[in-house]
C-alpha cells in the first residue's frame, strides 16, 4: 500500500504544481504528466472512473500541446522566441524590415 499512496501523492503534487506555470504549453505538459500518474494510481486501485477521466485529460493535454504547436508552424507565424505572438525582433507590422521599425508615428517625409 505504500507505493500506491506514493503514486497518489505524486499525482496530487504534479496537479497542483501545474497551476504555477504561465506558459500554456508547459502547463498542459505538466497536466498530461500528472494525468499519467493518476492513470497509474487508478490502475493500482482498480478504479475505472479515475482511469477513464485521466485518459481523457491526458489525451486533451497532449493533443492541444501537439496540435497547437503544429498549427502555429503551419500558419508560418513568427514567434519572438519568448513564447509571445509578437513578430521576432527586426520585423515590423508594415512588412518593411530594413529599418526594423515601422514608420507610423515617426513623422512625414514632407516635414
Amino acid at each position: 500500500m505504500h507505493w500506491v499512496n506514493t503514486v497518489g501523492w505524486l499525482a496530487t503534487a504534479m496537479s497542483v504544481v501545474s497551476y504555477l506555470f504561465r506558459d500554456p504549453a508547459k502547463l498542459r505538459r505538466v497536466q498530461a504528466l500528472a494525468a499519467l500518474l493518476w492513470i497509474v494510481y487508478g490502475v493500482m486501485l482498480v478504479a475505472p472512473p479515475m482511469i477513464v477521466a485521466n485518459v481523457i485529460v491526458a489525451i486533451m493535454a497532449f493533443g492541444t500541446t501537439w496540435f497547437g504547436r503544429s498549427k502555429r508552424s503551419a500558419k508560418g507565424q513568427s514567434l519572438s522566441g519568448d513564447g509571445s505572438k509578437r513578430p521576432a525582433t527586426g520585423q515590423s507590422h508594415s512588412g518593411d524590415t530594413s529599418a526594423g521599425v515601422s514608420s507610423v508615428g515617426i513623422g512625414s517625409a514632407n516635414g
